[in-house]
């Protein structure tokens, strides 16, 4: 299957959703993945280690349908292959106060990974069963061995897609931070808190935010009388 990315941003997380475009009959022995084709754009320090994950913050452009225009969304990529860790510092690695771009190839994880069921899956009045000896641990073994794991949602870095523009690596945008920034999507508006609602409220029947409701209309601001509300809503 393949497809485009999309990238939307609410509640101050970005997500990542797939759009097939074609369907493809795949190898028999062919693994099961999701694999996905960013243009990433990354600044100084977008690279953190944390025991043995290596995470890169960036950016990816993409239409945002809230603002209807384009705008760069916030990605976090992350690898556990320590063995690749110099390379990708190489790759992802920048002294320049310019934003650079590279793009490079993820596999996408959403959900919840298989594996293999151990004791620590079994509840607690099983173990006290085992430990009793009433039963095993192949006692409570589900059919083919395998559990789901915890959900999780990843991008996790393969390797920089070295073609193209990006045949000599990362490229220098030539923008800023602050220019980034500008153009970062917003997403969803936040909804409004009871205070903001009460000031809306307030002021469009001209009264002081402060005041408390029900508000008198002020017929100066608004050319609605209390007379006009109660002929609109009293026979209702």
């Amino acid at each position: 299957m393949r497809g485009n990315y999309s990238p939307s941003y609410s509640n101050g997380k970005s997500y990542l959703s797939y759009e097939p475009r074609s369907i493809e009959i795949a190898r028999a022995d062919e693994e099961n993945k999701l694999e996905v084709h960013l243009g990433l754009f990354f600044g100084r320090d977008a690279i953190t280690i944390e025991d043995d994950t290596m995470f890169i913050d960036g950016y990816v452009l993409s239409r945002d349908s809230y603002a209807g225009a384009d705008r760069y969304f916030r990605t976090k990529l992350l690898t556990r292959n320590t063995a690749a860790f110099d390379a990708f510092k190489t790759f992802l690695g920048t002294k320049e106060k310019t934003y650079q771009q590279l793009a490079v190839v993820c596999e996408a994880y959403n959900g919840a990974n298989q594996k293999e069921f151990t004791e620590d899956d079994l509840t607690d009045a099983q173990k006290m069963a085992v430990s009793l000896g009433m039963a095993t641990i192949e006692s409570f073994r589900p059919a083919g061995g395998f559990v789901l794991g915890n959900n999780i949602s990843e991008l996790r870095l393969i390797m920089p897609l070295l073609k193209g523009d990006f045949a000599s690596g990362a490229v220098d945008t030539g923008m800023k931070e602050e220019e980034i920034l500008e153009l970062i999507a917003k997403g969803i508006k936040e909804e409004k808190t009871t205070a903001e609602q009460d000031k809306i409220i307030a002021e469009s029947f001209g009264a002081k935010a402060e005041d408390k409701p029900p508000f008198e209309p002020d017929t100066a601001t608004t050319g609605v009388t209390a007379q006009d509300i109660e002929d609109i809503f009293g026979g209702m």
